[in-house]
């Protein structure tokens, strides 16, 4: 359990708990395996139902659901689901003085030279977001800088050069 953009993420304070700990919690709080996971994120569960197991041959009906459980299982999913939390998440007003300093862009990870392409490799993301924002990668990669840019400069769109058509 490591993270190698945020060494040291499962220990992190927040909200005076490691992060395991909430994750703990969260998987305490989910009655079933199928709880488990959509807490931590799953988005899709896939589970075999049958109308009844009992007097079937077929092997995949003794490890499958029936209704009620089914329903069952649906209900604590759906119980499970709000523990996620959003994906989208606003801008507190709290973080607004912090948030160029806190949050990242864009980067290279390596000495490049006017014209040379990038590659995914090329990339890392580094404070402060004055550069481009996170999430543009694919748009980035494959262009070619316009300037040489060194180690750990924060890229802009003025440093790539304008793409051929």
């Amino acid at each position: 359990m490591t993270s190698s953009r945020l060494p040291g993420k499962v220990l992190m304070d927040i909200a005076g708990k490691p992060m395991l700990h909430h994750v703990i919690e969260r998987t305490q709080r989910a009655a079933t395996v199928e709880g488990v996971v959509v807490a931590l994120g799953a988005r899709v569960v896939e589970k075999h139902f049958t109308y009844r197991r009992e007097g079937q041959s077929f092997g995949d009906h003794q490890l499958s659901l029936e209704p009620d459980e089914l329903a069952q299982m649906v209900r604590l999913i759906r119980e499970v689901e709000p523990l996620r939390g959003v994906a989208d998440k606003p801008l507190q007003p709290g973080e607004r003085p912090i948030r160029d300093v806190a949050r990242r862009s864009l980067a290279v990870s390596r000495s490049l030279s006017r014209g040379e392409r990038l590659v995914a490799a090329d990339l890392t993301w580094l404070r402060p977001a004055s550069g481009i924002p996170p999430g543009q990668e694919a748009e980035v990669v494959g262009r070619v800088v316009a300037r040489d840019i060194g180690a750990g400069e924060l890229l802009s769109w003025d440093d790539l050069a304008a793409e051929e058509d």
